[in-house]
């Protein structure tokens, strides 16, 4: 890892050891039988695609990578000290698409299939033909929180609250 200050990790190992710093940094600080949960909630209106361009982009993506195992479908979260935006990758249809209408999302951009051909498109670029499987985005540091206890569903699309979304739907 890099000794310079405020230095961006150079590898996802360095991601990952960064992280789980933070985790075993907050779990010791509260019990050994801590339970850590990410909870991304709104804040306030950033860079968003046109409605026509969100709904397009939710209906293009109704599936995950076919050529994809499980364990290989994930989701990731990455953010430095001296950054206020938590960068956020993801293989999984329900989060990639709770992420896609999060009022405070910047997406950066998509992994389409397209005649079995993968792409990385710039979002603007989708078009019907494209099916989208795979997502970057950026949200604000603030929207990203880690809880001592856990949230009471346990799927993965939950970590974007659905509150999000009723809240986005009635602006």
């Amino acid at each position: 890892m890099s000794t310079q200050p405020n230095a961006r990790p150079e590898s996802n190992l360095e991601h990952w050891i960064l992280l789980a710093r933070l985790f075993r940094q907050f779990a010791t600080r509260r019990s050994s039988q801590c339970t850590v949960c990410v909870r991304l909630s709104p804040m306030t209106t950033t860079q968003r695609p046109n409605d026509d361009l969100e709904a397009q982009l939710v209906e293009n993506w109704d599936r995950e990578d076919p050529d994809l195992t499980p364990v290989e479908k994930e989701t990731t979260f990455r953010f430095s000290k001296d950054d206020d935006l938590v960068y956020i990758h993801t293989d999984e249809t329900g989060i990639g698409r709770r992420l896609i209408q999060h009022p405070d999302s910047i997406l950066d951009q998509v992994t389409t299939l397209a005649d079995g051909v993968r792409q990385h498109l710039d979002p603007q670029d989708v078009s019907d033909e494209h099916e989208i499987i795979g997502l970057r985005c950026r949200l604000p540091i603030g929207a990203l929180s880690v809880r001592s206890s856990p949230r009471k569903a346990t799927g993965h699309s939950h970590v974007v609250a659905s509150r999000v979304l009723r809240e986005t739907n009635h602006e």
